[in-house]
């Protein structure tokens, strides 16, 4: 897989190039914001204890 750096503004529209630490902004419905930050990309051999495919990541929000 070839890695690539972010562009900011980050907008994930597809999850094939996420690594931690890459963070975007989410708009809420009252006006405010929140932030979005991977927190981890597992791998099986990472997590054999997990159905790992293309789209497993983790993530985390805050405001």
């Amino acid at each position: 897989m070839v890695l690539r750096p972010a562009a900011y503004p980050f907008v994930p529209k597809s999850n094939a190039h996420l690594l931690p630490g890459h963070i975007w902004g989410i708009p809420l419905r009252d006006g405010r914001s929140a932030c979005g930050v991977v927190v981890a990309v597992p791998t099986a051999e990472e997590a054999p204890h997990q159905a790992i495919n293309s789209r497993t990541f983790a993530a985390g929000c805050g405001r």
